[in-house]
């Protein structure tokens, strides 16, 4: 798949400077890793080396050099050619098609972002922050980058200019930050290699998470079940879940809706309608009535309650 990437400045004068080159194959590269990594295991960023597969897949080449000497070519593999242990076999959790390649990849997450889309499912702060490093070549020089493909399904002609800027450092902005959370439903998916699971609310709704922290074998028994999750919701710029960061699973019992809806940024106005769930006979205050576990009379008990108060 061939790629040019322009750059445009009156200064230039169809050269383009060695640091320039070096700058901008840097934000290329680390964007296309992230982008691709999201794709894959759920997060842009994690911590230790940085997977093999990852290094072949993002790979691409400089071809030559298009009019003026300031438009690069690039011929980019596809997953496929670049990494095929790794994406040569079907996996329900992936969506990714392996006839594209990261790069394409990049270019369609870099459409979304300087169209200041909210709601894209692969835009975390870890790829906004990549895209953002776009502000490191724009100045003196060069005033904008022009990315464009041969490719039908590409985003076509991507332009980033200190206006594009702007609304990437918007959306990061807007992003809520994470927030501890319960959260119940059923496991329903897992990957095991890397812990990747999908968790079915009471609603329907799916929400995908990590749970790199848990042995293999305990999630293998959770498998199917109802459970209780403990940990941290990630965010979308529009205040929708990333994704959960599992830090404990474990069976959940009793009464647990209230907790198996999707969880909400700390820092938006929260509608109180939906915290409001009817009760019937076995559920709510009509659970407790009649369960108190003593044999005291209520007298007794009241004196208590007012000693205590």
């Amino acid at each position: 798949m061939k790629h040019l990437i322009r750059l445009e400045g009156p200064n230039l004068k169809g050269r383009m400077p060695a640091s320039t080159m070096r700058e901008l194959m840097n934000v290329v590269l680390e964007g296309a890793k992230r982008v691709l990594r999201q794709r894959v295991e759920g997060r842009s960023v994690s911590t230790g080396p940085t997977p093999a597969w990852l290094e072949a897949a993002s790979e691409f080449e400089l071809i030559g050099f298009g009019p003026g000497s300031t438009a690069i070519e690039i011929e980019a593999p596809s997953l496929l050619e670049a990494a095929a242990a790794r994406f040569g076999q079907q996996d329900f959790f992936l969506d990714v098609d392996p006839t594209r390649s990261a790069l394409g990849y990049f270019e369609e997450n870099l459409a979304e972002a300087v169209a200041g889309t909210e709601s894209g499912d692969d835009l975390d702060d870890g790829i906004l922050a990549a895209h953002s490093d776009f502000s490191r070549l724009l100045g003196r020089d060069v005033v904008a980058v022009e990315f464009s493909s041969s490719s039908e399904r590409g985003p076509g002609t991507i332009r980033i200019s200190e206006r594009e800027i702007q609304i990437v450092s918007a959306l990061r902005r807007k992003m809520p930050g994470p927030r501890n959370v319960l959260v119940a439903g059923t496991l329903d998916m897992i990957r095991h290699s890397d812990r990747m699971f999908a968790l079915i609310l009471l609603s329907g709704a799916t929400v995908r998470g990590i749970a790199d922290a848990i042995p293999a074998n305990t999630l293998a028994k959770l498998f199917g079940g109802d459970v209780l999750i403990s940990g941290k919701a990630v965010f979308r710029p529009d205040g929708s879940v990333l994704r959960l960061e599992a830090e404990t699973i474990n069976r959940s019992s009793g009464d647990v809706s209230f907790w198996s809806r999707a969880p909400k940024p700390l820092d938006v106005d929260t509608d109180i309608r939906e915290f409001r769930v009817l009760q019937g006979p076995r559920t709510g205050i009509n659970a407790w009535i009649g369960s108190w576990p003593g044999e005291e009379p209520d007298r007794e008990v009241a004196l208590v309650l007012e000693d205590m108060s």
